[in-house]
C-alpha cells in the first residue's frame, strides 16, 4: 500500500474483513502514523471476524479510527457498535481520503453509491470483491 500521506478509509461487511484485517496490520506495523478510519458491517458481534486482531493492530497506530455496524445488537458485545447499516452520508470522512472497500457486490454497490453523493471521485476509491459473491464474478 502506497504511502502517499492520503487519509484511508477501509470499508467492509462480513468476511470482506479479511483482507482489511490484513491491511491494518500491514499500516500498523509500517505506516503507524497514517490516519485511518476503519468501517465495518456485520450481523451480530457473533459473526465479526477477526475483531479483535483489528482493535489491536489500530491501537498501534497514531490515527486510527473504527466505526462498527451490526443488524442485531442485543448483546453486550455489540455496545460499541451502530444499529442497521452502514449509513455513508454519516461517516467522518477525511478530504483526499482514498477508499478501499471489500465485501459482497450488492454492499459495494450501496456503498459506492453513497461515496458519489458525498463527493468522492471514482479514481480514490478501490474495491476487492471478496465472499460469497466471488464466485459469480468469474466466467
Amino acid at each position: 500500500m502506497e504511502d502517499d500521506g492520503d487519509p484511508l478509509v477501509l470499508i467492509s461487511a462480513g468476511i470482506g474483513i479479511t483482507p482489511v484485517a490484513a491491511m491494518i496490520d500491514h499500516l500498523a506495523a509500517e505506516q503507524p502514523g497514517r490516519q485511518v478510519l476503519a468501517v465495518h458491517a456485520d450481523r451480530s458481534a457473533r459473526t465479526h471476524a477477526l475483531r479483535r486482531q483489528i482493535a489491536e493492530a489500530g491501537a498501534r497506530m497514531a490515527d486510527f479510527q473504527q466505526l462498527t455496524w451490526h443488524e442485531d445488537t442485543g448483546g453486550d458485545e455489540d455496545r460499541d457498535a451502530r444499529p442497521g447499516r452502514i449509513d455513508v452520508t454519516r461517516l467522518p470522512l477525511p478530504r483526499k481520503a482514498r477508499v478501499f472497500m471489500c465485501g459482497p457486490i450488492p454492499f459495494m454497490r450501496e456503498i459506492r453509491r453513497g461515496l458519489a453523493d458525498a463527493g468522492v471521485s471514482d479514481e480514490r476509491v478501490h474495491h476487492e470483491v471478496f465472499g460469497p459473491d466471488l464466485w459469480t464474478t468469474s466466467g
